[in-house]
């Protein structure tokens, strides 16, 4: 049994009765009521033990953590697709309607308090407005199967989380994460202490897309990590764009050989590095099959 109302944009809630369909094993939007008697509430999926693909809308309008955690996300073993919006869809402009004073702290709480489905593949987080822990820590090391993630309009975020350390994660896409101005060794998930010891960040990682970071200005993992770190050996496509104040990336990214597309556009000060012959990164990447440079 499967809920497709992936066009109902209008829709405010669904009924509290959807808990009680036990068979359900997909919702293309499940929208939570923001205080209504009516709708539906994070406890409503406690019961829904099949779900496969659930796309959680509303997520903006709870402040109570206890709720998320009686959704039992955790002991979903079916659930591969998971989608949290952190938009608030209560009566009203949407963008005003129903605002928790402590929106930021409240968001990492009530994320944390979800806890991560154990066999997720594909996982998208969008409007979260915590300054951190976007994708929380007991979440990374839960998440051995995620192959997918999108991290979109998290405006608050100011750090990438350790997204190094998923082991079978191949697409990443970060897009307009506002308050990003660096991307550092924080983003691999390595610790700065290894004892000299060989390590892998990003191991399956075959797709990258940033774009509209518009605050982003630097990547550079530093030196702060000691020890031999291997860093994306499978990375194949690396899409960078509207990414206005970004000045370079990591040599790793441009020399990988695996490297079978890149696409730089919107970027203009990094663009000036990548032209063809008279770039200073150029090269670095000129073994790249496909180069698209607007």
């Amino acid at each position: 049994m499967y809920l497709d109302n992936r066009w109902t944009h209008s829709l405010r809630f669904l009924s509290v009765g959807i808990g009680e369909l036990i068979r359900l094993r997909g919702v293309s939007r499940f929208v939570l009521g923001g205080g209504n008697d009516r709708a539906c509430g994070l406890e409503s999926l406690k019961k829904l033990n099949l779900l496969r693909a659930c796309s959680i809308y509303g997520l903006g309008g709870v402040s109570d953590g206890g709720k998320a955690a009686k959704a039992e996300l955790e002991k979903k073993k079916y659930l591969f697709y998971l989608r949290l919006r952190f938009d608030d869809l209560r009566d009203g402009d949407e963008e005003q309607a129903g605002r928790r004073e402590n929106e930021e702290d409240e968001d990492e709480r009530l994320l944390d308090a979800l806890g991560p489905p154990p066999n997720l593949k594909n996982l998208a987080i969008r409007k979260y407005r915590g300054r951190r822990n976007v994708v929380p820590r007991n979440w990374v090391m839960s998440l051995t199967n995620l192959r997918a993630l999108v991290l979109k309009n998290c405006r608050n975020c100011e750090h990438l989380p350790p997204l190094g350390k998923l082991p079978s994660l191949e697409d990443l896409e970060v897009c307009r994460m506002e308050s990003v101005k660096r991307v550092g060794h924080e983003f691999l998930g390595v610790e700065s202490d290894t004892d000299g010891s060989s390590v892998i960040a990003f191991p399956k990682l075959k797709h990258l897309k940033f774009y509209d970071m518009e605050e982003l200005e630097e990547w550079d993992y530093g030196t702060a990590i000691k020890g031999e770190i291997i860093i994306m050996p499978r990375l194949s496509f690396l899409e960078i764009g509207g990414c206005r104040k970004l000045k370079a990336l990591p040599d790793h990214l441009l020399q990988k050989t695996t490297l079978q597309r890149l696409d730089i556009h919107g970027c203009p000060i990094f663009e000036q590095r990548c032209r063809k012959e008279t770039g200073a990164n150029w090269p670095m990447l000129r073994h790249t099959p496909d180069i698209f440079i607007d």
